[in-house]
């Protein structure tokens, strides 16, 4: 349902706003063919880096265990907790320049903690986090500690 701007703004007003909603397109043409629209077509422009990685991703996980995980090519990370399983790949893939196959990911709850307070002694739990598990392709390697 297409919103008729002429009848709500008048004509000049009107055409500002369609400039403007225009430049908010920010590289993608619009084919129009009469009265209908086709299908958008991107243009050749280069790719930006992307905000995804600095919301997504905090941490890389190093323990003993994720160690042993790292041989066979997956690699532990701390991430948001409202990431997703595709953020967290896309993230991983424009950070390090790798394949990712599959990314699984864990909710891990708060522990609980006991503090003094105010009025005594106050029971709580400690704020959870997320990790994930990224499985690379074969033959592909991140390298968490520079030699």
């Amino acid at each position: 349902m297409a919103l008729n701007l002429k009848k709500i703004f008048g004509k000049k007003d009107a055409q500002k706003l369609e400039k403007k909603s225009a430049k908010k397109a920010d590289g993608v043409k619009i084919a129009k063919s009469g009265k209908t629209r086709s299908a958008k077509v991107k243009s050749q422009v280069a790719k930006k880096p992307s905000a995804v990685i600095y919301k997504a991703l905090k941490r890389i996980v190093v323990s003993e265990k994720t160690t042993d995980l790292n041989e066979r090519g997956q690699y532990t990370f701390l991430v948001a907790k409202s990431a997703n399983k595709n953020q967290i790949k896309q993230a991983i893939q424009d950070l390090y320049g790798v394949n990712v196959d599959r990314v699984r990911t864990i909710n891990l709850p708060g522990k609980p903690r006991t503090f003094r307070g105010h009025r005594g002694w106050r029971h709580g739990l400690e704020n959870g986090s997320k990790k994930a598990i990224v499985s690379l392709a074969t033959g592909e390697k991140i390298e968490i500690l520079p030699r």
